[in-house]
């Protein structure tokens, strides 16, 4: 983790372009903005944010479910807030449901 980011910050960047990029059908690029920003700042929002990308784009392979799985333990285990925490584990759980 290189220094602490504002989540607004975070979302200025990273959430907000990728989720466009989501919208726009350009869906592996936004995947991959996510997953530069995780690389560059370590931070758990963006974890989370990455699970829910790969959910919406692979929704059915189980390999990328559970690789978003990983990306929701992460976001669990280190963000801040319990609402957030709580959000990232009934995501997971979804997930893992889909899995099934």
């Amino acid at each position: 983790m290189s220094r602490t980011v504002e989540w607004s910050e975070l979302n200025a960047k990273y959430v907000l372009p990728a989720r466009r990029m989501l919208l726009g059908g350009r869906g592996a690029q936004g995947e991959e903005l996510l997953r530069q920003g995780l690389e560059e700042t370590g931070d758990a929002w963006l974890a989370y944010q990455l699970a829910e990308a790969i959910v919406t784009l692979a929704p059915e392979d189980a390999s990328r479910l559970e690789e978003a799985c990983a990306f929701y333990d992460q976001a669990v285990k280190r963000l801040a807030g319990t609402l957030h925490r709580q959000l990232s584990e009934a995501a997971r759980d979804k997930a893992r449901v889909l899995l099934e």
